[in-house]
């Protein structure tokens, strides 16, 4: 047997493995938006403010997270008006409430106004790092005279406090596994190649 083909079949193979393997662990690292619509809101005539963050459309910006938040504005043709925010460069923020308005001033033009999510709201959000932003939907506060006529969103609002800024790395068992594994390939191609 031609050691050359085989053993550059080989190298291929396990050259072919560590490239699945990586692109593996870069999907698993894919951070993604943490989504809130009307089916996790509780609507209410109130008028949610916050001293943490505010967000009044288009642009302004206040509060004390103040230059934590870049922010989107789109539309998504199933679920409406949005407002995206993402701490790019900044820890993940805790958040305990978020609230969105539509319908501009006062209540008079849309009934209930306010679409609004609390704590229990939050909490996959709070107890996973895979997420990189915050789409809030407005697909909820409609026109009190006309069901299919949505309302543009006025502002958000979100309380709750910065992140932790810490170093991330990986377990020690994963790192083990890692290194085990490492090893072990550079010891059988080594050995390959010797014999041949």
């Amino acid at each position: 047997m031609n050691c050359t083909s085989f053993c550059s079949s080989r190298v291929r193979a396990w050259l072919a493995l560590a490239a699945f393997a990586s692109l593996a662990s870069i999907a698993n690292a894919i951070s993604m938006a943490f989504v809130l619509d009307n089916a996790t809101a509780t609507l209410d005539d109130v008028n949610p403010q916050s001293d943490f963050y505010k967000l009044d459309e288009p642009s302004t910006e206040s509060g004390s997270a103040t230059g934590l938040f870049d922010f989107f504005i789109g539309v998504d043709d199933n679920l409406r008006e949005y407002v995206q925010l993402t701490w790019a460069g900044n820890p993940k923020p805790f958040l305990t409430s978020v609230g969105l308005k539509a319908g501009g001033r006062g209540s008079a033009a849309g009934g209930l106004f306010a679409m609004l999510w609390d704590a229990s709201d939050l909490l996959a959000f709070n107890n996973s790092s895979s997420y990189d932003a915050l789409r809030i939907y407005q697909d909820g506060i409609v026109h009190k005279n006309n069901a299919n006529n949505y309302l543009g969103i006025s502002h958000i609002t979100v309380d709750g406090e910065p992140g932790d800024d810490y170093l991330k790395v990986p377990d020690s068992g994963s790192a083990l596994a890692l290194l085990a594994m490492g090893l072990a390939g550079i010891f059988y191609l080594k050995r390959r190649m010797r014999k041949d």
